[in-house]
């Protein structure tokens, strides 16, 4: 994945996937995600925060709520977003 790091220039870096089921375990709880959650992914595939937003909805049983429009205010309101995460 790619992050932006402190310099704000995109680098590769490596993450080994042991640690990401407790990582996505952790964030359900925190997040109070379940079946009633509709959780807004508007990140690149790219960005390293997209495999959490996509990860804890999947595995949670969350409604992941993909929406090309560029009204952030308004896309939350009409599909009726419960969860929007904002790195």
């Amino acid at each position: 994945v790619y992050t932006s790091g402190s310099s704000g220039r995109p680098k590769g870096v490596r993450i080994p996937w042991d640690g990401l089921l407790p990582l996505i375990d952790e964030q359900i709880l925190a997040f109070g995600l379940g079946r009633s959650s509709r959780s807004l992914i508007y990140l690149s595939p790219s960005f390293d925060a997209f495999l959490s937003d996509t990860f804890t909805a999947l595995f949670s049983g969350t409604t992941l709520v993909l929406d090309p429009s560029r009204d952030l205010v308004e896309v939350v309101r009409r599909r009726e977003v419960t969860h929007v995460d904002f790195p």
